[in-house]
């Protein structure tokens, strides 16, 4: 079982710091009662749906077919664990193999296959495969898992204990356990979307837009789950905005992407004209400085 890790904005550090920062979505009704439909008419759980649409999100980011995830199970299945104080929470391991031939279906049903499996052997404590897989093992990285994915269907923003009230709140700052958690709670009749991540490895600007991302391949799997899973458009209306301007002969300096002589443009000079309508957007980071389109083509 090989790691799956989404390409990342900086190099990984050794050690792992955790430290991380939350960006706070939310799904809204309308979406979330058709993915409720979807789930009902394949015969899966909402969490089934959503998991899928979280590795396929991934699958289209990253250069791997083989793709393991983390997401907790409550191991709370016997009649006499109930009155038990005490947290029996244990980690299931959900591994999918996907390739740009399968469909959102396919690959709906077989999340759906590996879950019930899991949830088979949900008593085996996460440790156990740890040691029998022995995974190579160093101090930047969780054994077996960097991703998670999480479902609650209560929201427990605010908790009654007698007269006591007590409510969460939303600061962002965080730790970040791995590489990135998305932790979806059902608030109401919409969907509240937690994606924690590790801003050693990841900006804001990252994570921003794989949620813009997911939105945009909610809309396409609602509208068919027949499509290959490579063939869903994840384009938002601000990369389509500029791509329209990239487009237009005259949106930059009176010339499309090719020359006179009908010949490509080069690196270089596309480089230039992206630089034209998108001047204000972040295009270099490192540790210490943040540069836009426009600071790199004066520097240059």
């Amino acid at each position: 079982m090989n790691p799956f890790e989404l390409p990342t904005d900086y190099p990984r550090p050794i050690p792992n710091r955790h430290r991380g920062k939350t960006l706070f979505t939310l799904l809204d009704s309308p979406s979330l009662t058709a993915l409720k439909k979807l789930a009902v008419q394949k015969d899966c759980t909402l969490f089934m749906v959503l998991m899928t649409l979280f590795k396929v999100l991934l699958w289209r980011h990253a250069d791997l077919d083989d793709l393991s995830i983390g997401t907790p199970v409550a191991n709370r299945h016997r009649l006499s664990d109930e009155q038990i104080i005490g947290s029996f929470a244990n980690t299931l391991v959900i591994r999918s193999l996907l390739n740009e031939d399968l469909t959102f279906e396919q690959v709906l049903e077989q999340v759906r296959t590996n879950l019930l499996e899991a949830y088979l052997y949900q008593d085996y404590p996460f440790e156990k495969p740890v040691e029998d897989i022995q995974p190579e093992r160093d101090l930047g990285r969780s054994p077996i898992i960097q991703i998670w994915f999480s479902y609650f269907n209560t929201d427990l923003d605010k908790v009654l204990i007698g007269d006591l009230e007590l409510e969460e709140l939303e600061t962002g700052i965080s730790g970040a356990k791995f590489d990135l958690s998305l932790s979806l709670t059902e608030s109401g009749n919409t969907l509240k979307c937690a994606w924690e991540y590790n801003t050693d490895l990841y900006c804001h600007e990252t994570i921003q837009r794989l949620s813009e991302r997911r939105s945009v391949l909610i809309h396409g799997i609602l509208l068919s789950q027949t499509l290959a899973i490579g063939d869903y458009s994840m384009q938002s209306t601000e990369t389509k905005r500029i791509e329209g301007l990239l487009m237009q002969e005259d949106a930059i300096v009176g010339h499309s992407f090719t020359s006179d002589d009908s010949s490509p443009f080069s690196l270089l000079q596309c480089f230039d004209k992206w630089a034209s309508v998108s001047s204000s957007r972040i295009c270099l980071i490192d540790d210490t400085h943040r540069l836009t389109y426009k600071e790199v083509t004066q520097a240059g």
